[in-house]
């Protein structure tokens, strides 16, 4: 179908329902109810006679629902990227604060290791260290994030075992197992680091996206069908 003057319509882009309209000097035929199809293999030479598609018609109407889509797609184009290396960052800064002896945990880590063979507590306590900083460096990059995570996973077994050797230390008196002390809620919120550990190392399939381009599936950042 093509517009009363004769330009040829891009019929390929948009699918339109029209009426007639009484115009001066004769009738043409109006857009009334539109949606997108396909802009592939779009004639070329006409002119576009359909409206730009918006999801308002008021144009002083602030569009919520668009905002909300925008941001949420920016969320998860970015947010695997910034839990990655957020997890670096915290291992990194407090692993090297432990053989450094500038680490807050230091006595607790101490009190945890002194069953352990083969090393003192001080040996201990930088071993751990150093090996909180390679978890960091191999959450870097997206090519070491399994062994972030196989790390991780073996020192998750020794930060969690104050809970069970030390309970004098990790809750209140009379409040095992609902009263940790402040050491206890600082081992307890490692469950988060562990789930954050989960989503990262759940991309290791996917194509990247934020880092350099790459097909990862996620949220469009437009608005959705009008």
């Amino acid at each position: 179908m093509e517009p009363s003057d004769g330009t040829p319509m891009v019929g390929l882009a948009f699918r339109a329902s029209w009426q007639a309209s009484e115009v001066p000097g004769g009738t043409t035929l109006l857009p009334v109810r539109y949606r997108v199809l396909s802009l592939d293999d779009a004639p070329t030479g006409g002119r576009l006679l359909l409206p730009r598609l918006t999801r308002t018609t008021d144009p002083m109407t602030f569009d919520f629902d668009a905002l909300d889509h925008r941001i949420a797609g920016f969320m998860n184009r970015w947010g695997t990227t910034a839990l990655r290396v957020s997890l670096a960052l915290i291992f990194i800064w407090f692993g090297i604060l432990k053989p450094l002896g500038m680490s807050p945990a230091e006595p607790l880590v101490r009190a945890s290791v002194e069953w352990m063979p083969l090393f003192s507590p001080a040996t201990w306590l930088g071993v751990i260290g150093w090996w909180e900083v390679a978890i960091g460096v191999t959450f870097l990059f997206r090519k070491t994030i399994r062994i972030a995570v196989a790390l991780l996973a073996a020192q998750m077994v020794g930060t969690f075992l104050p809970l069970v050797m030390l309970p004098q230390v990790t809750f209140q008196p009379g409040g095992l197992p609902f009263a940790p002390t402040m050491e206890g809620q600082y081992i307890i919120k490692n469950l988060l680091i562990i789930s954050a550990a989960l989503v990262v190392g759940g991309t290791v399939h996917l194509a990247p996206h934020g880092e350099g381009g790459g097909s990862h599936p996620r949220l469009s950042d437009e608005p959705g069908p009008v």
